[in-house]
Protein backbone atom coordinates (compact mmCIF):
# COMPACT_ATOMS: atom_id res chain seq x y z
CA UNK A 1 0.00 0.00 0.00
CA UNK A 2 1.15 3.31 -0.66
CA UNK A 3 1.44 6.09 1.54
CA UNK A 4 -0.89 8.73 -0.16
CA UNK A 5 -3.50 9.47 2.09
CA UNK A 6 -6.47 11.84 0.94
CA UNK A 7 -9.15 13.59 3.65
CA UNK A 8 -12.20 12.77 1.36
CA UNK A 9 -13.02 10.80 -1.73
CA UNK A 10 -15.90 11.19 -4.12
CA UNK A 11 -16.47 7.80 -6.11
CA UNK A 12 -15.84 8.12 -10.23
CA UNK A 13 -15.75 6.21 -13.32
CA UNK A 14 -12.23 4.84 -12.00
CA UNK A 15 -13.13 3.53 -8.84
CA UNK A 16 -13.02 -0.60 -8.75
CA UNK A 17 -13.27 -1.17 -4.75
CA UNK A 18 -13.35 0.64 -1.59
CA UNK A 19 -12.24 -1.42 1.41
CA UNK A 20 -12.24 -0.64 5.44
CA UNK A 21 -9.05 0.37 6.61
CA UNK A 22 -8.09 0.81 10.60
CA UNK A 23 -8.57 4.78 9.64
CA UNK A 24 -11.08 5.51 7.08
CA UNK A 25 -10.92 3.68 3.81
CA UNK A 26 -8.24 1.92 0.94
CA UNK A 27 -9.26 3.29 -2.38
CA UNK A 28 -8.68 0.65 -5.65
CA UNK A 29 -8.73 2.89 -8.66
CA UNK A 30 -8.40 1.99 -12.51
CA UNK A 31 -4.62 1.93 -12.88
CA UNK A 32 -3.70 3.46 -10.10
CA UNK A 33 -1.77 2.50 -6.96
CA UNK A 34 -3.78 1.73 -3.86
CA UNK A 35 -4.50 4.99 -1.71
CA UNK A 36 -5.94 5.76 2.12
CA UNK A 37 -8.77 7.93 2.74
CA UNK A 38 -9.95 9.37 5.91
CA UNK A 39 -13.25 8.53 5.45
CA UNK A 40 -15.15 5.52 5.87
CA UNK A 41 -16.29 3.73 2.69
CA UNK A 42 -20.33 3.91 3.86
CA UNK A 43 -19.08 7.71 4.00
CA UNK A 44 -17.86 7.69 0.55
CA UNK A 45 -20.70 5.96 -0.52
CA UNK A 46 -23.76 7.90 1.23
CA UNK A 47 -21.55 11.56 -0.24
CA UNK A 48 -20.94 9.74 -3.89
CA UNK A 49 -25.05 8.82 -3.80
CA UNK A 50 -25.69 12.28 -3.32
CA UNK A 51 -23.85 13.57 -6.03
CA UNK A 52 -25.34 11.03 -8.21
CA UNK A 53 -28.74 12.76 -7.44
CA UNK A 54 -30.39 10.89 -4.67
CA UNK A 55 -29.23 10.06 -0.48
CA UNK A 56 -28.30 6.81 -0.21
CA UNK A 57 -31.47 5.57 2.03
CA UNK A 58 -33.24 6.74 -1.19
CA UNK A 59 -31.37 4.52 -3.31
CA UNK A 60 -32.16 1.40 -0.82
CA UNK A 61 -35.32 2.33 -0.56
CA UNK A 62 -35.93 2.17 -4.36
CA UNK A 63 -33.86 -1.18 -4.78
CA UNK A 64 -35.87 -2.57 -2.15
CA UNK A 65 -39.18 -1.34 -3.41
CA UNK A 66 -37.86 -2.67 -6.94
CA UNK A 67 -36.32 -6.06 -5.49
CA UNK A 68 -38.19 -6.83 -2.15
CA UNK A 69 -34.53 -8.24 -1.04
CA UNK A 70 -33.41 -6.77 2.12
CA UNK A 71 -29.78 -7.38 2.91
CA UNK A 72 -26.50 -6.74 0.83
CA UNK A 73 -27.73 -4.61 -1.49
CA UNK A 74 -26.58 -3.51 -4.59
CA UNK A 75 -26.16 0.40 -4.54
CA UNK A 76 -26.89 2.77 -7.99
CA UNK A 77 -24.37 4.91 -7.22
CA UNK A 78 -24.55 7.91 -10.59
CA UNK A 79 -27.66 5.86 -12.75
CA UNK A 80 -26.85 8.26 -15.05
CA UNK A 81 -23.40 7.40 -15.38
CA UNK A 82 -24.40 4.02 -14.72
CA UNK A 83 -21.78 3.64 -11.43
CA UNK A 84 -23.05 0.42 -9.60
CA UNK A 85 -21.50 -0.84 -6.56
CA UNK A 86 -22.02 -3.92 -4.30
CA UNK A 87 -21.28 -4.95 -0.46
CA UNK A 88 -19.67 -8.18 0.43
CA UNK A 89 -21.22 -8.17 3.68
CA UNK A 90 -23.47 -6.68 5.40
CA UNK A 91 -23.42 -2.51 6.28
CA UNK A 92 -21.84 -2.80 9.87
CA UNK A 93 -19.28 -5.53 8.76
CA UNK A 94 -15.74 -4.01 9.29
CA UNK A 95 -14.62 -6.04 6.05
CA UNK A 96 -17.29 -4.99 4.25
CA UNK A 97 -15.84 -3.90 0.90
CA UNK A 98 -17.48 -1.95 -1.84
CA UNK A 99 -17.13 -3.48 -5.10
CA UNK A 100 -17.85 -1.69 -8.77
CA UNK A 101 -19.66 -3.86 -11.33
CA UNK A 102 -18.32 -2.61 -14.48
CA UNK A 103 -14.46 -3.37 -13.22
CA UNK A 104 -14.78 -6.64 -12.77
CA UNK A 105 -13.27 -9.07 -14.92
CA UNK A 106 -13.55 -12.55 -13.50
CA UNK A 107 -13.61 -13.92 -9.82
CA UNK A 108 -11.89 -17.29 -8.80
CA UNK A 109 -12.12 -18.83 -6.04
CA UNK A 110 -9.12 -19.59 -4.18
CA UNK A 111 -10.88 -22.04 -1.58
CA UNK A 112 -14.55 -22.80 -0.10
CA UNK A 113 -14.39 -19.03 1.85
CA UNK A 114 -11.84 -16.85 0.00
CA UNK A 115 -11.84 -15.56 -3.72
CA UNK A 116 -9.56 -13.14 -5.46
CA UNK A 117 -11.88 -10.48 -8.05
CA UNK A 118 -9.81 -9.71 -11.33
CA UNK A 119 -10.12 -6.48 -12.39
CA UNK A 120 -9.95 -5.27 -16.84
CA UNK A 121 -6.95 -3.42 -15.65
CA UNK A 122 -5.09 -6.55 -14.51
CA UNK A 123 -5.01 -5.66 -10.48
CA UNK A 124 -6.55 -8.38 -8.34
CA UNK A 125 -8.49 -8.39 -4.91
CA UNK A 126 -8.79 -11.22 -2.27
CA UNK A 127 -11.76 -11.25 -0.77
CA UNK A 128 -12.57 -13.27 2.45
CA UNK A 129 -15.96 -14.58 1.08
CA UNK A 130 -17.10 -17.53 -1.09
CA UNK A 131 -17.62 -17.77 -4.67
CA UNK A 132 -21.25 -18.56 -4.52
CA UNK A 133 -21.86 -14.97 -2.27
CA UNK A 134 -19.63 -12.60 -4.90
CA UNK A 135 -21.79 -14.59 -7.84
CA UNK A 136 -25.08 -13.88 -6.22
CA UNK A 137 -23.98 -10.78 -5.62
CA UNK A 138 -22.69 -10.25 -9.24
CA UNK A 139 -26.55 -11.37 -10.18
CA UNK A 140 -28.12 -9.25 -7.86
CA UNK A 141 -26.04 -5.83 -9.39
CA UNK A 142 -26.99 -7.10 -12.91
CA UNK A 143 -30.44 -7.14 -12.04
CA UNK A 144 -30.80 -3.86 -10.30
CA UNK A 145 -28.81 -2.44 -13.30
CA UNK A 146 -31.75 -3.64 -15.64
CA UNK A 147 -34.28 -2.57 -13.26
CA UNK A 148 -32.90 1.39 -13.35
CA UNK A 149 -32.48 1.11 -16.85
CA UNK A 150 -35.87 0.51 -17.42
CA UNK A 151 -37.47 2.90 -15.18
Amino acid sequence: MTQTIRATYRVNAETMAILSAENGSYIYEREQEIFQCQERPLQIIRKSCLDGGASFAGRIDAVRHKTKLSKKLPIPINVSENWYAFPTAGLRDYDCYWIFYHHIDKIEATNRKCCNIYFHDQQWLPVKKSLYTLRTQMQRTGWVMSLFLTS
